[in-house]
């Protein structure tokens, strides 16, 4: 049976102009399905780029490979991400206008099959 679980990464979190937040480590080594869900973007002209890096361990090296799932967002909007297997996940938010802080609030949801 599947099971939906919600991790809230961000709660009006600024991330100052070219600013990077970085979200705790998340287990997904059950995961049939991830998204980001971005509940709130504000600020002015909010341009975010969102990645993420992957390990093995929860405490183990984290990797960031071909992991861009979404560029320019500006606005409340659903990301499906499909990452690599491994055992946990760090998403990254990176403002990405270089001008103006961006204010995030985002809840990661995953389907796993327990």
């Amino acid at each position: 049976m599947a099971h939906m679980s919600a991790y809230q990464l961000w709660t009006a979190e600024a991330i100052a102009p070219s600013g990077v937040a970085t979200s705790a480590a998340i287990d997904i080594g059950k995961s049939n399905a991830i998204a980001l869900h971005v509940t709130a973007l504000t600020g002015t002209l909010p341009d975010v780029d969102f990645t993420y890096s992957v390990s093995t361990s929860k405490d183990g090296t984290y990797i960031t490979g071909n992991s861009t799932f979404a560029t320019a967002v500006a606005a409340a909007d659903v990301l499906d991400l499909a990452p690599e297997a491994a055992g946990w996940i760090k998403i990254i938010a990176t403002e990405a206008g270089g001008a103006n802080t961006a204010t995030l609030t985002a809840v990661l949801a995953i389907q796993d099959s327990d």
